[in-house]
């Protein structure tokens, strides 16, 4: 799942098209460019591990017609159908590519990079002395955003109380990071909080604790599709014995306490 922290920018233009005057093509748009990615990332999609660059996005029409129709009436409400249709719309007014598998649709949201990435004009003419220091201050405030969610996903993993860390050390740190750029920290924090409601719950016969280096190593791959893992460890239903399954999930690894 792409984080949707931020901003994108919308130019003026906009107020011109034709989608300016259709006000569901025009939400439908905002979807979009929320949707894009603004770097490249990874994304797991029914289970394939899937590259997205910078202005793309991954949807499908049960997706779309979620996210476009969520908190409204249903009278006001648009079909999945209807939406692919404005998409494709978008395609032919060359806003957008759109490329289908039978997995997903990808979604590449033309001149991203025109639009999304450009500085202001007085700041394009600058001297090589002064873009050096700005290419530094970018990779600092990127340090700084990874910092954030490492400590993010480490203070969520605390709250849950599953096993307490006192402190995070690079090895921690560093297995965070590596997940948090296969993943990204709201896969990761959906992950926990779904592994988290498994082993409380006497609905489900998994209860192991790992420590949050040993579930970032092998465990979180189990739980980043909550309604896959809700299943396989639901209590009586695919009748694994106990013991073997635990020898396969539940090895002891080394404890970050």
């Amino acid at each position: 799942m792409i984080e949707r922290n931020g901003y994108i920018k919308v130019h003026r233009k906009m107020m011109n098209s034709d989608v300016f005057t259709d006000s569901n093509k025009m939400k439908l748009w905002m979807i979009c460019l929320f949707n894009a990615a603004y770097e490249q990332t990874s994304q797991l999609i029914n289970g394939e591990k899937v590259t997205l660059n910078a202005g793309e996005f991954v949807t499908g029409r049960f997706v779309l017609e979620e996210q476009f129709n969520k908190g409204v009436k249903k009278a006001n409400r648009v079909s999945g159908i209807t939406l692919m249709r404005m998409l494709k719309s978008f395609a032919s007014s060359q806003m957008l590519n759109i490329k289908t598998t039978n997995k997903y649709t990808l979604v590449t949201v033309l001149n991203w990079s025109d639009y999304q990435d450009s500085e202001q004009q007085s700041d394009i003419k600058v001297t090589s002395n002064r873009h050096q220091p700005d290419t530094k201050k970018k990779y600092k405030k990127y340090k700084e955003l990874n910092n954030k969610d490492i400590v993010r996903i480490f203070d969520h993993w605390n709250s849950k109380k599953i096993r307490v860390h006192r402190t995070m050390d690079d090895k921690l740190t560093n297995q965070i990071q590596i997940q948090i750029d296969e993943l990204g920290s709201e896969q990761i924090i959906m992950a926990i909080d779904t592994y988290d409601a498994i082993i409380k719950s006497k609905e489900y016969y998994f209860d192991y604790k790992w420590s949050l280096i040993d579930f970032l190593k092998r465990g979180i791959s189990k739980f980043t599709d909550e309604e896959v893992a809700k299943s396989n460890y639901k209590s009586g239903t695919n009748g694994l014995d106990r013991k073997e399954k635990y020898a396969e999930d539940s090895t002891e690894g080394i404890g970050y306490t």
